[in-house]
């Protein structure tokens, strides 16, 4: 076979020996024909080296992150460390005495210890103290005059200030009531209490469950290849079962570093209410302590008793708290009793407001500024307490009658959407000095609530003049304080002589006395002033036997006020000047 393959090749070959190739070579001594090429050189330019413009500087486009500090790295949950065993002490000696003290601690947390001092002239003090979860006890032995035996330390330097600490936390009791921070700090706890039981009830009744997904029997061809065939040419898959679980986020499980980070801040402020910080604690035992008390002892005595401090503070503000809450629950309204309030102050609030306009008619710069003093009088009180009644009603628990303006709108922020808007433009109505921007922000709030506010007309407004008339003038008959007398009798007079009912503190008298001048019977005007003339000597005198004096002739002068006035109003005589005439 190969020899035929060899001798088919010499055959071709043989055949292709006659066929001359030709080439179109050139002969030595041709010329190749070609244009001519003509070049022009220009002037050559010198070479502007100062004018080269700089390199731009090398800039990496590639972002290299930076290195995380040892404290993102090695972030840890804080885990309560239990109780260290120590021990130590210490002796010093100088010109005026001697002082050593040591003290130990066991695995428990207890720690026990001692405390001695010994001045120049030879008055020896030993403090024996233990500290444990009771609390801080102390045994003094001393050879000085006046100090028993075995008394205990912190009982007899807490006994000494208990008095003072119980006035602190009274007056701090009151003034985080009137700010709202209790409100705040048992509103939220009762909350914080009511979202953890309703978690562990979730929790219980919805388990979390694993995500199981199962591969049915694949019909047909292994879509897995050989390993999932039976070998048989791939008639069919095994019976595999699947199984794969959906992972859970690290910041959705209980106890991990991520969840709700956002909420522990909250939590964490809700768990304790504080009382005073441990310097001004410092403060008061120094002030009240004898000079030869050591300030590591004070110091000792302020860390033992601050915890107990707070626990009783936090325990009478809860019991403040819910006995003034009762209080209050037992006058809460229904929405029509709440409904009928709001029309009655409403109805006053206009009058009221109507009287402040009628006094800065005048064209005294003195009574426009009186209108604006009285006008937010009026907001403070009346217009005030129907807000404090709207918020407690569409609220579970009733506000304070003194609350301040950014506790009330902490709970107004709490309320529901329909409402809130509403109530805390209503609400910023109380800081403004125009009266009618609060009666135009309830009309708005009023239609919100289905609530039915009901104008006044002049039958209606002749009433409630005569009934608040009568109620100043009755009054007036029972009370026994000649200052508050004086009050109610300026405010009786200004509605009699100018028939407008007017809504005004004490310290109002001396511009409304001024605003009557003109218009007031001489008589009972110079009476009331010299009432007022009497007050004001009242209350700037010291001298006991001279205030006595003073107090007298007012009383005088307030019963004969008394007397006059009833006697107008018997014969029905008016008391303004121009009617006199």
């Amino acid at each position: 076979m190969m020899l035929k393959i060899v001798i088919l090749s010499a055959i071709v070959a043989l055949a292709n020996a006659g066929n001359k190739i030709k080439y179109n070579a050139l002969t030595i001594g041709d010329t190749l024909a070609h244009p001519e090429m003509e070049f022009e050189l220009g002037d050559p330019k010198p070479y502007d080296w100062k004018n080269e413009p700089t390199p731009k500087p090398y800039v990496n486009e590639f972002k290299i992150a930076q290195p995380l500090d040892d404290a993102a790295r090695h972030a840890e949950p804080e885990i309560p460390q239990p109780p260290q065993p120590f021990s130590f002490g210490f002796s010093s000696m100088a010109n005026d005495g001697t002082q050593s003290r040591q003290e130990t601690q066991d695995a428990s947390g207890k720690v026990t210890g001692s405390y001695t001092i010994v001045d120049a002239n030879g008055a020896q003090r030993i403090v024996e103290y233990y500290a444990d979860d009771t609390g801080f006890h102390a045994n003094i032995k001393s050879n000085e005059p006046g100090i028993e035996q075995g008394e205990r330390a912190a009982n007899h330097l807490w006994n000494k200030q208990k008095i003072h600490f119980e006035q602190i936390k009274k007056d701090r009791t009151e003034e985080d009531l009137k700010n709202g921070v209790l409100q705040n700090y048992f509103f939220k706890s009762k909350n914080s209490a009511t979202k953890s039981i309703d978690a562990d009830n979730d929790s219980k009744k919805n388990p979390p469950k694993m995500v199981i997904m199962v591969a049915k029997k694949c019909r047909g061809k292994s879509s897995t290849g050989g390993d999932g065939g039976t070998g048989n040419g791939g008639g069919g898959a095994t019976q595999r079962r699947e199984v794969k679980t959906k992972a859970v986020k690290k910041k959705y499980k209980p106890g991990q570093k991520g969840q709700k980070m956002e909420q522990e801040p909250d939590d964490a402020r809700i768990n304790e209410l504080e009382f005073i910080p441990m310097e001004q604690i410092i403060d008061v035992l120094t002030e009240k302590l004898t000079e030869d008390v050591s300030n590591e002892f004070i110091e000792s005595i302020a860390e033992s008793i601050y915890e107990d401090l707070r626990k009783s503070y936090e325990s009478y503000a809860k019991e403040l708290f819910i006995t003034r809450n009762a209080e209050m629950n037992k006058s809460k309204k229904s929405f029509a009793e709440l409904q009928c309030f709001v029309n009655s102050t409403y109805s006053k609030i206009l009058l009221f407001n109507k009287t402040n306009e009628f006094i800065g008619e005048s064209s005294s710069q003195a009574f426009k500024d009186l209108q604006s003093r009285l006008n937010k009088h009026l907001l403070r009180t009346l217009a005030t307490d129907i807000v404090n009644e709207l918020i407690s009603f569409f609220n579970e628990e009733l506000l304070s009658e003194n609350i301040s303006h950014e506790a009330r709108t902490k709970i107004i922020n709490k309320l529901d959407v329909e409402f809130k808007n509403d109530f805390l433009k209503l609400n910023d109505s109380l800081n403004s000095n125009e009266v009618k921007t609060f009666i135009d922000e309830l009309d708005e709030c009023a239609v919100k609530i289905d609530m039915m506010i009901k104008k006044i007309d002049s039958k209606k407004e002749k009433s409630i003049l005569s009934e608040h008339q009568q109620s100043l003038l009755l009054q007036l008959n029972e009370c026994q304080d000649s200052i508050l007398c004086l009050h109610i009798l300026v405010l009786l007079v200004f509605q009699m002589v100018h028939h407008h009912m007017l809504h005004a503190s004490g310290k109002f008298v001396p511009q409304i006395l001024q605003f009557l001048q003109k218009d007031t019977n001489d008589e009972i005007y110079q009476l009331i002033k010299q009432c007022q003339d009497y007050v004001l000597q009242f209350k700037a005198t010291k001298d006991d036997q001279a205030k006595l004096d003073i107090k007298t002739k007012l009383n005088e002068s307030i019963g004969h006020c008394k007397q006059l006035l009833n006697d107008f109003i018997a014969k029905k005589l008016s008391l303004r000047i121009v009617e006199n005439k």
